[in-house]
C-alpha cells in the first residue's frame, strides 16, 4: 500500500556506507529539504493550498518509514508476558522518536514556508506588488 513511500525511504537511505558517508548523506538529505521547502513556498504561492500536497506527501512518507522500523522490530522480538510487552513499547517509542526528532521540525518548517507562500500569493492578488506594504510583507 506505501510502496512509493517506502522507494522514497530507500532513495533517500542509499548510497550510506560508513562513517564517511555521514557528511554526504546530511548535505544530501538537507538540500533535499531546501528543495521541498521552496517547491512548498511556490505551490502555495501558485496553487494557494499547493502545500497541502506536500505537507500530506511528507507525513505519508514519515509514516511509512516509523511503521516500516516497528514492523522490523516487532517481527524480532522474543519472549512472553510483560518481557513482550516491553519489548513492543520500546519498539514503538524509539521508531517514532527516532522519526519524530527529524520529522517534527520538517513538517513545521514546510507548514510555514505554506502559510508565507499563502501571505504572499494573498499580497499578489490584491495587487500590492512594488509598494511598501508588499515589502513588509515579503
Amino acid at each position: 500500500m506505501f510502496e512509493t513511500q517506502t522507494s522514497t525511504i530507500l532513495n533517500v537511505n542509499s548510497n550510506v556506507i560508513g562513517m564517511t558517508a555521514q557528511l554526504g548523506r546530511f548535505k544530501e538529505i538537507l538540500l533535499n529539504n531546501i528543495k521541498v521547502l521552496v517547491f512548498c513556498l511556490l505551490f502555495s504561492v501558485v496553487y494557494g493550498l499547493g502545500a497541502i500536497f506536500i505537507l500530506a506527501w511528507n507525513a505519508s512518507v514519515i509514516g511509512a518509514a516509523i511503521g516500516s522500523y516497528v514492523t522490523q522490530g516487532i517481527s524480532q522480538v522474543t519472549g512472553t508476558g510483560m518481557q513482550k510487552v516491553a519489548a513492543y513499547v520500546q519498539i514503538y517509542t524509539i521508531g517514532f522518536l527516532k522519526y519524530a526528532i527529524h520529522g517534527i521540525p520538517e513538517i513545521l518548517a514546510y507548514f510555514v514556508a505554506g502559510l508565507a507562500g499563502g501571505i504572499i500569493s494573498i499580497a499578489v492578488i490584491k495587487q500590492n506588488l512594488g509598494t511598501k506594504q508588499f515589502e513588509h510583507i515579503l
